[in-house]
């Protein structure tokens, strides 16, 4: 299960409190909305989504004033977090941990990253699908068009 560890002081780790990740979308922000309130007057209302995708988590910054750093780098697109990862946000300090990676030894690499090829298969996949649809939908509306009734389509099929 993954959670966020939120530190009063991240140097000592003293203090921390703990946010499980139960639901598959996690608001972050000031907003009492927000499913983790982050009270600083420079978090924005609305200010990271975490999202669980396939089998990891991925963060995104969601055109907050300030941004959002991961492990010391601005985040400027969905990020994929992977275990022991610090985000910043404003002067908070938050380690994301996912025990899917306690397990893993430390010379076994794991790429939680889709890549390009695979976003055009989906797409490509996607485009056939409702290319096919149309078509059927189409020859369904021409045979009821040209006086098919239908107990006579029901059984072509």
């Amino acid at each position: 299960m993954a959670q966020l560890v939120i530190y009063d002081n991240i140097e000592t780790k003293e203090t921390p409190h703990i946010f499980e990740l139960l639901t598959n979308r996690v608001l972050i922000g000031s907003s009492p909305d927000s499913q983790l309130i982050l009270e600083d007057s420079h978090v924005a209302t609305a200010h990271i989504s975490l999202e669980f995708r396939q089998s990891y988590w991925v963060l995104q910054d969601l055109g907050s004033e300030i941004g959002t750093i991961i492990n010391n780098e601005p985040v400027n697109e969905p990020h994929p977090l992977d275990h022991d990862d610090l985000i910043q946000i404003s002067g908070i300090k938050i380690q994301f941990q996912d025990d899917i990676y306690e397990d893993d030894s430390e010379d076994t690499e794991t790429s939680v990253y889709t890549t390009d090829e695979d976003v055009k298969g989906r797409i490509w996949l996607a485009k056939v699908g409702m290319v096919t649809l149309g078509v059927i939908i189409i020859i369904f509306m021409s045979l009821l068009a040209s006086g098919a009734n239908l107990e006579d389509l029901f059984g072509l099929f």
